[in-house]
């Protein structure tokens, strides 16, 4: 099975000066729990509403006046619509990650790819999908990141 089997093709970007509340209620209004960050045309990271809850609610920052650029997770890991689900699970646990965005064979954004989305049904490689290789999660997806490493993607 392939990442483009299970991704999510509906994407949806933010501005990156846009402010925390307003990416709080696309995302509720669309039903997503992450969002990609654009700045100048350009993909630069993703706001999750994980980061919403540790760096804007915990801290006491105001959603309203904190810029999504301020806390969303820069910079993208990506995957190819065609790499193996086994792939996409090693990359989400080496980079602690919990969505990658995927791209087509031009390189472009096609999709996103969720933790959740490897595993209903799938199994892949024997991975475990509860120990997606994050701080206090199972030590058995451990087997993953003894796996022969992902692509390079540029």
């Amino acid at each position: 099975m392939q990442v483009r089997d299970v991704m999510t093709h509906a994407v949806d970007f933010i501005a990156a000066g846009k402010t925390v509340r307003e990416a709080a209620r696309k995302m509720q209004r669309l039903g997503m729990t992450g969002l990609t960050v654009v700045a100048n045309r350009e993909a630069i990271g993703m706001i999750t509403d994980r980061d919403i809850v540790l760096r804007v609610v915990a801290p006491g920052l105001d959603p309203g006046d904190t810029a999504v650029a301020a806390v969303m997770t820069p910079g993208l890991v990506v995957c190819r619509e065609e790499d193996s689900l086994g792939i996409a699970a090693r990359m989400m646990a080496r980079s602690h990650l919990y969505r990658l965005v995927v791209i087509n064979r031009r390189g472009e954004l096609s999709g996103i790819v969720s933790i959740g989305a490897l595993w209903p049904g799938n199994d892949i490689e024997g991975i475990d999908p509860v120990s997606a290789g994050h701080p206090g999660l199972s030590p058995s997806y451990q087997k993953a990141m003894s796996l022969s490493g992902p692509p390079n993607v540029h």
